[in-house]
């Protein structure tokens, strides 16, 4: 066993041309062996550890981006605040420096935080954070420069705000937008629900009208979510009301690769069919939130070879595919050579699953669609769209090898769908790779191991 294991490694480090010895998982074939994991730790996490011995909630300044600050919250959580304009700047020496003593206490709090704040740090700064609305009876006019967003009848706000940059460990639990609101004038009573909908095309905040705004003037056609805003006595322009929406799930999709066009706002129904909001451009801006925590990832990031433990073979690319990026093309076990469909590119999705990438096709592992809950559902390669079926969940099996999950699954509670080997040729090469329900016994046609090959 132990030379088989060995002589399997050793093959694999014959054509490894990188070796990271700092973040390198090496996972090996021994009796009840455990994954060995070697972690250099990096500069935020040497800073969180400092700091959190004397203070609860505090800034992570090895974290800091041009707009955007990372707060270390009492139950180990990180929040990330994005402001739309910037926070920080760059000195001499390369390094981000304060434009404004924000209270980590209360990061979003306007008064508090930037009161000398001048407007045109926002309306000159560009794209990276934008809003504005379109008015159906003023079909051909820009709101782009407006203090406020408008949502009521005919009336549509778009938001945008980019995504802050987090550690590849980060697991998102929670993602806010904030804004301030009120109603239109002669309100006194009531409240007004609105509809939250995924911006599905790119928008310039000074070009859009409600005519050249494209077809369901580019919103997903079945809403995210919906708000209810209230009226509270006194509320005004000058008075105005927080308003917090959860992007919780947005955001998560938004971290997978998937293109970020920002959230677009409609009217429903209520009593008050006009709602105000203060834009970017306006003293009391709206800001963005990220909570994430920092998790003790199973497998980095990284370049991999796959091997079945049953078959001592290796996941691949079925070779008789007309070409290696075939779409749907089907997976299967071979002996080991090295070649590029043997490699495969894991990225964690920052919400409990992996990307599961071909270096070959570029395409990524799924349950063929349509066969989410049948046994026996071949593992397909297709273009990334991140359906469930494209998201894997990689554990510890009781017998210290690695079981991959599909996320579909999650829809099918009585059943454990996992990914395995199927019943085929004698020697395992050419087996088909498939869908079964966990055995979790000593056949350990569904339990792999993971030899990392490469870095980031």
């Amino acid at each position: 066993m132990i030379k088989k294991t060995l002589a399997a490694f050793m093959s694999i480090l014959v054509f490894c041309t990188t070796l990271n010895l700092c973040s390198i998982k090496i996972f090996a074939e021994f009796h009840n062996e455990e994954n060995i994991q070697l972690h250099c730790s990096t500069e935020y996490e040497r800073e969180i550890s400092k700091k959190k011995e004397t203070i609860d909630v505090f800034e992570i300044e090895s974290l800091r981006e041009e707009c955007a600050k990372h707060f270390a919250q009492t139950d180990g959580t990180i929040k990330v605040i994005v402001y739309p304009f910037p926070v920080h700047i760059k000195n001499g020496r390369g390094e981000w420096e304060n434009l404004y003593n924000i209270d980590p206490n209360h990061p979003c709090d306007f008064e508090r935080n930037v009161s000398n704040r001048n407007n045109e740090d926002v309306t000159t700064y560009g794209h990276e954070h934008c809003d504005t609305y379109i008015s159906q009876s003023d079909p051909n006019t820009n709101f782009g420069y407006e203090e406020t967003l408008q949502v009521g009848t005919g009336k549509i706000s778009y938001y945008y705000s980019n995504n802050p940059t987090i550690p590849s460990n980060a697991t998102i639990v929670n993602a806010e937008m904030h804004f301030w609101y009120w109603f239109g004038s002669g309100i006194s009573s009531g409240n007004t629900r609105i509809e939250l909908h995924v911006v599905e095309a790119p928008w310039d905040p000074y070009i859009i009208t409600y005519n050249n705004s494209g077809t369901n003037n580019s919103l997903s056609i079945i809403p995210i979510g919906y708000k209810n805003l209230y009226y509270s006595n006194g509320m005004s322009s000058s008075n105005p009301e927080e308003c917090v929406l959860d992007v919780t799930l947005l955001t998560q999709y938004w971290y997978q690769n998937q293109f970020n066009w920002g959230i677009g706002m409609k009217y429903v129904d209520g009593n008050n069919d006009l709602v105000y909001f203060y834009s970017n451009d306006s003293y009391h801006w709206p800001c963005y939130s990220v909570t994430y925590r920092l998790d003790d990832l199973l497998l980095d990031n990284g370049y991999y070879i796959i091997y079945n433990v049953q078959l001592d073979r290796y996941l691949q690319i079925d070779p008789d595919v007309s070409s290696l990026n075939q779409d749907q093309g089907y997976m299967e076990v071979w002996s080991l050579d090295g070649d590029d469909d043997q490699q495969w590119y894991l990225r964690y999705l920052h919400n409990g699953y992996y990307k599961i990438t071909s270096r070959a096709s570029h395409k990524c592992l799924a349950i063929k669609d349509g066969f989410q809950n049948n046994s026996g559902a071949r593992i397909v390669q297709e273009s990334f769209n991140a359906n469930y079926r494209q998201q894997w969940e990689i554990s510890y099996s009781q017998r210290g090898y690695l079981v991959i999950r599909p996320r579909s699954s999650n829809y099918y509670p009585d059943k454990d769908w996992v990914m395995s080997t199927a019943f085929g040729v004698w020697n395992g090469d050419g087996r088909e790779v498939v869908q079964y329900e966990y055995s979790n016994n000593n056949d350990l046609k569904d339990e792999w191991i993971f030899y990392k090959i490469s870095g980031k």
